[in-house]
């Protein structure tokens, strides 16, 4: 909104219906469970909005950001939601497979540096993200085609819900569509969100300039009910271009899946690569070796200095 505009009011209504378990009506009902899917994201304690895992989307060319993973549990999808407010969003899918059978393993797909950095189209051999998508779908379909038994299969697609406004672009709802997918725990997925260049002010708050960046995020909400489950659960995953490097509830119930984990999001500023992270690890234990080894010899050092004493 402009400076100074006037203080919005709004109601919000919520109706809620409880019943007992064991009861007619609790004896039907099943527990739905949400999973978050989130993509790799910045981490800086000067800026608020890393706090919400997003990375910076360029403005001035066509780009395209991916990470992949696998599923936390067994269960059925229900409801796939895609959680995007940058209005330079354009659309996303949701793939059941690797990113090679998309078409994504060559090193020209991934970030040049970070795993929360945007690949520029025009890195990837493609001219535009028109260009891309076609390539994608049909290395997608070609990989239908192969004798594989385990094909990808589109799970979900969402388009940018943004809309022109008075000279200024705005977010609105992206539109969702999913099919069936009953997953299975340890089964991998691949997530793909494609933004475009703009020439347009970000809105009525910034109205004389594009800024170089706009933060932004690509992320599903997946609401499912999980197998064998008796109660609801609600989780997270902050996932990456390499599979095994997954933090957040998928592996644990702590705050990105422990304290190495947060050592290395903070001394990397965002969620690392596989190669980030072995090399963050292998630091932690020289250095714990190194302070060990000190510790050890200077207590060695006092006690035979205590003994001449004696």
């Amino acid at each position: 909104r402009a400076p100074n505009s006037p203080q919005l009011e709004w109601y919000l209504q919520v109706a809620a219906r409880w019943v007992p378990v064991h009861s007619a009506i609790g004896n039907k009902l099943k527990p739905l469970s949400l999973h978050s899917m989130w993509g790799p994201g910045r981490f800086d304690v000067n800026d608020q909005s890393t706090m919400v895992q997003t990375f910076l989307t360029p403005t001035a060319y066509d780009n395209f950001y991916w990470y992949t993973g696998y599923m936390f549990d067994t269960g059925k999808l229900l409801r796939g939601k895609m959680h995007s407010h940058n209005t330079v969003f354009e659309e996303s899918y949701l793939f059941s497979g690797s990113p090679a059978q998309l078409g994504l393993g060559s090193s020209k797909f991934r970030p040049k540096s970070k795993a929360y950095e945007v690949v520029p189209t025009t890195q990837s051999g493609f001219k535009s993200n028109e260009q891309l998508k076609n390539y994608l779908l049909r290395e997608y379909n070609n990989s239908l085609q192969s004798d594989n038994p385990d094909k990808p299969r589109l799970i979900c697609h969402s388009k940018a819900g943004t809309q022109l406004v008075g000279g200024y672009i705005y977010d609105r709802r992206n539109p969702s569509h999913c099919g069936e997918w009953e997953f299975k725990k340890g089964e991998q997925f691949t997530v793909i969100g494609f933004s475009h260049k703009t020439d347009l002010p970000p809105g009525p708050h910034m109205p004389d300039r594009v800024p170089k960046y706009i933060p932004g995020h690509v992320g599903w909400w997946i609401s499912s009910e999980l197998k064998d489950s008796c109660e609801s659960k609600y989780t997270y995953g902050f996932y990456s271009q390499d599979p095994e490097i997954t933090f957040g509830h998928t592996y644990g119930k702590h705050q990105w899946g422990g304290l190495v984990n947060t050592i290395a999001i903070i001394s990397n500023k965002g969620m690392p690569t596989a190669v980030q992270f072995s090399n963050i690890v292998h630091t932690l234990v020289i250095g714990a070796g190194i302070v060990f080894l000190s510790v050890t010899a200077t207590l060695s050092y006092l006690i035979r200095r205590a003994k001449k004493l004696n």
